[in-house]
């Protein structure tokens, strides 16, 4: 196999962690944080590698999104229980419940305007939550032809959502941009 003319060597490096890791975003604190959803906690791994692990409060809850927030804490959803989480650097874990009954809120991420934002999986909304824990949802400016799915948070902030048909929708709330799909 020969080098492709400019290209630059990558180095993978793996480390285990004692659950199934779906969810994965940095943290304010430089460790890397993850939802493990059979497990029902959260996880961060610091740049050394060392793991710490920490309950969520509701059993079978179902933990999957993870984003860091303008706060400094990291936001994750708790898919089974309908609930958006709050866990702080040190560990202390806030739960605060989605408006809509049977949500299964999923992938979450922070938006422009500094709130979280979150896909609702059964109920084709569009969630919000502001830092101060204030949950919302956002069905007039987005409303997607099925259930949302899933966020991608490119570089330069400009945001879209994935339904499950992959479609992409975008609300009032979005810079309009175009997206190249896989």
């Amino acid at each position: 196999m020969e080098a492709i003319p400019g290209s630059a060597v990558v180095t993978i490096t793996e480390h285990s962690v004692p659950g199934r890791a779906q969810g994965i975003a940095a943290g304010p604190d430089d460790n890397v944080w993850f939802t493990q959803p059979q497990d029902v906690q959260i996880g961060r791994i610091t740049p050394a590698g060392v793991v710490t692990e920490d309950d969520v409060p509701v059993g079978n809850s179902t933990p999957v999104g993870i984003a860091a927030g303008a706060d400094g804490n990291l936001w994750f959803t708790e898919y089974n229980s309908h609930k958006i989480g709050k866990i702080t650097p040190a560990g202390a874990i806030t739960e605060y419940p989605v408006p809509t009954a049977g949500s299964r809120p999923e992938q979450i991420t922070t938006g422009p305007d500094g709130k979280m934002w979150f896909a609702h999986f059964s109920t084709n909304k569009i969630g919000k939550a502001t830092t101060s824990s204030f949950v919302d949802e956002v069905s007039e400016t987005v409303q997607l032809a099925r259930t949302s799915r899933r966020f991608f948070d490119p570089p330069d902030r400009d945001q879209a959502v994935e339904d499950v048909d992959d479609k992409l929708g975008r609300g009032a709330w979005l810079r309009t941009r175009l997206v190249s799909r896989r």
